[in-house]
């Protein structure tokens, strides 16, 4: 992990202890992501399945609305394939420092639905060859919406869409994600 990558951590999580004592809902949330992109003419893109965690926290606005934010470690994976000048196939995968910022509405105590924008922060990527050429963005910025439902009083889950503002990558244009969560709140 890099410094800044260290000092983006550290702050995140000393935010986190800060506004947790005046979040309505805070959770711990685990999941999966599947990631999909289109490419370029000569490079074809297919997605892979990633993982994400973090914490999420829900401030009340009015009795219905809701800011959802958080901080979230999550893992973005393509393969993808160069045909020209020849066959090229090659995986490459990105972590990223998620911040989310959705407006929630609570339709009951135990369901809601969001939307709203996210940006990420570049912290690693890797790929088996030579990543130069890669270059991938370091802060892309994202529109979520989806739902966040609980099933018992401190167990939910959250399923939302995710599609990308900006380019991932070189060569790796419009992406796009279907996320998954498992979520344990301490109300």
């Amino acid at each position: 992990m890099t410094k800044i990558a260290k000092k983006i951590t550290i702050a995140a999580l000393g935010a986190l202890v800060s506004f947790s004592a005046y979040a309505q809902d805070v959770g711990v949330v685990v999941g999966v992501r599947s990631d999909n992109a289109d490419g370029n003419s000569n490079v074809k893109i297919t997605g892979k399945t990633g993982f994400q965690a973090g914490v999420i926290a829900k401030f009340d606005m009015t009795s219905a609305l809701q800011l959802r934010t958080g901080f979230l470690a999550s893992q973005r994976a393509y393969e993808y394939s160069i045909t020209t000048p020849a066959i090229l196939s090659d995986e490459f995968k990105m972590t990223y420092f998620e911040i989310p910022a959705g407006v929630l509405w609570k339709f009951s105590d135990y369901g809601g639905v969001f939307a709203g924008p996210a940006v990420s922060l570049n912290l690693s990527k890797s790929c088996p060859g030579d990543c130069t050429g890669a270059e991938v963005n370091s802060s892309p910025l994202s529109f979520q919406f989806g739902g966040s439902f609980k099933v018992a009083p401190q167990i939910g889950f959250e399923v939302y869409y995710e599609t990308m503002l900006n380019d991932v990558a070189k060569d790796v244009k419009s992406g796009r994600s279907l996320m998954a969560n498992l979520m344990i709140t301490f109300d």
